[in-house]
């Protein structure tokens, strides 16, 4: 085999992967085996790096998700339903803890009385600070049951100042 003939080196190449086949895919096979850590780190940082900077990867990976589990409904359900059970407890403390909380409770009650109609939506009223258009209520009383309807409008940015002047007190 001349060095400079490409075809030769080609051939040369060709013939020595044809000839040494079985023993490439055991040493890829066992180096796969003791280096799956690895390799599934590598190819995260990979996926993480491209699904970050390249739209057209990102769009890519989102599509074969969604078609992935339109064509296979019962593996999607089936993988929640195992992750949900491994996970039963933790999942049942975060929504009690999420859901049993005062603030919450009277979040709930206030959502409920302006679907109700017994008070006006925040965004119809002005703020009690600085007369701007309100978005939200405040619970300025407190989060006590007998407080939960006990609320004035408030725009998000004297919400803010409020909070960050009663932490700082």
């Amino acid at each position: 085999m001349s060095q400079k003939d490409p075809e030769a080196r080609k051939r040369y190449v060709a013939e020595w992967y044809r000839k040494n086949r079985e023993r490439l895919l055991t040493y890829a096979a066992e180096y796969r085996a003791n280096n799956a850590e690895k390799i599934a780190a590598t190819k995260a940082a990979i996926h993480k790096r491209k699904y970050s900077s390249d739209p057209d990867y990102r769009e890519g990976m989102l599509a074969y998700g969604k078609a992935r589990r339109k064509s296979h409904p019962g593996e999607v359900r089936e993988i929640v339903r195992r992750s949900q059970q491994k996970h039963k407890d933790r999942i049942r403390e975060y929504h009690r803890s999420r859901n049993a909380t005062d603030e919450r409770r009277a979040r709930v009650a206030v959502n409920r009385a302006v679907m109700a109609g017994k008070i006006p939506r925040a965004s119809s009223l002005p703020c009690v600070g600085c007369g701007a258009k309100a978005r939200e209520y405040h619970h300025h009383a407190g989060y006590d049951r007998q407080n939960w309807l006990n609320v004035e409008p408030i725009c998000s940015q004297c919400h803010k100042d409020h909070h960050f002047a009663s932490a700082s007190t």
